[in-house]
């Protein structure tokens, strides 16, 4: 198995456990856990990503070295999405209805408008959450991807 097909596996087999953990946890509620799971999936994201390139640094160039990072970025995404659309409406089937009401209670507790409110929640699923974190694993790759084959690649004068 190629370097950016692997990790791209080990990247989205790490979120979609740490996405299990969380609902199996009690703590998918808490708006604190949420900013606290995205940060820790993007430093995930980053490790990753940098650690496959230091092992294709010796055979890609810089375009090489974006592409791998694409590469495992999408390989990635779509383990991340089949696992959050999982994890989110199958595994734990209450899971968005739960999110919605603590989303709910936070802003009303800063005094949003109802009508605000349930237009906000409105645009909220299972299937769009774990499109987000597809489309986010992705273009972190790619970002990442992009500043590491800088300083690692095959043809640095």
């Amino acid at each position: 198995m190629n370097v950016p097909l692997r990790y791209g596996l080990i990247l989205g087999i790490l979120v979609t456990v740490i996405n299990l953990a969380i609902p199996a946890l009690g703590l998918h509620t808490s708006i604190g856990i949420s900013a606290i799971f995205l940060v820790v999936v993007i430093a995930i994201n980053i490790a990753v990503v940098i650690m496959a390139l230091r092992q294709t640094a010796a055979v890609a160039n810089y375009g090489g070295q974006v592409i791998n990072g694409l590469v495992l970025g999408v390989v990635g995404g779509v383990v991340v999405f089949a696992g959050s659309w999982l994890t989110t409406s199958v595994v734990f089937p209450n899971y968005m209805a739960e999110v919605m009401e603590a989303t709910r209670e936070t802003l009303e507790s800063f005094g949003i408008p109802s009508g605000e409110i349930d237009a906000q929640l409105a645009m909220g699923s299972s299937v769009g959450s774990a499109f987000q974190g597809a489309i986010g694993t992705v273009v972190t790759s790619v970002v990442v991807a992009a500043i590491t084959a800088i300083f690692k690649r095959a043809d640095k004068a």
